[in-house]
This record gives C-alpha cells, sequence and structure tokens, in this order.
C-alpha cells in the first residue's frame, strides 16, 4: 500500500487518503451488507474504474477516439460475465 514517502505528493497523499480510503470502505460495506457477490475486490475494480473515467475527463484522454464510459460499461458486463460463469449470481429481493 503506499504511502506518504513513496508518493510524488506528501502533501496530496496526506489530504486525499483516508477521504479515500474511506469510501472504499464505505462501499466495501454497503455491498457486503446486502449480500451482494464479490466482496472488496469487486468493489475495488468497479472504483479504479470510476477514478479511471474521471482521470481521463479530467486530464488528456488515453485513447480520445473511445469513450471511456462505454469501456467501463463493457467491464462492468464482463464482471458481471464472469460472476454468473462462476455460479455466483444471485437474486436478491429488496
Amino acid at each position: 500500500m503506499p504511502s506518504p514517502s513513496n508518493t510524488r505528493s506528501p502533501d496530496v497523499f496526506a489530504a486525499l487518503a483516508p477521504f479515500l480510503r474511506r469510501g472504499l470502505d464505505d462501499d466495501v460495506t454497503f455491498h457486503d451488507d446486502r449480500g451482494l457477490v464479490g466482496g472488496r475486490p469487486v468493489v475495488l475494480r468497479l472504483h479504479h474504474l470510476v477514478n479511471g473515467i474521471l482521470l481521463d475527463h479530467l486530464t488528456i484522454p488515453l485513447y480520445p477516439e473511445h469513450d471511456p464510459v462505454s469501456t467501463a460499461k463493457e467491464a462492468a458486463r464482463l464482471i458481471g460475465t464472469h460472476r454468473t460463469a462462476a455460479g455466483l449470481d444471485r437474486t436478491h429481493n429488496e
């Protein structure tokens, strides 16, 4: 796990790390409390997808000819496909 000593900007790390980690922990709790499959690894992948889209949008697009939202949708679809293939899908009645 990165620490202030191995990041480009320790000040940015100190300001953002607690916020980002708390958000991830809250999302994992939400995910687990509802009995969704995949746990922390799936939530972490989704966080990386969203963060990547934001970074792409706010900075220089890595692949300007392609819509990053489409990439995220495809990745989410693939996560669902892998869950189904592994027999992990569940029906939730809420």
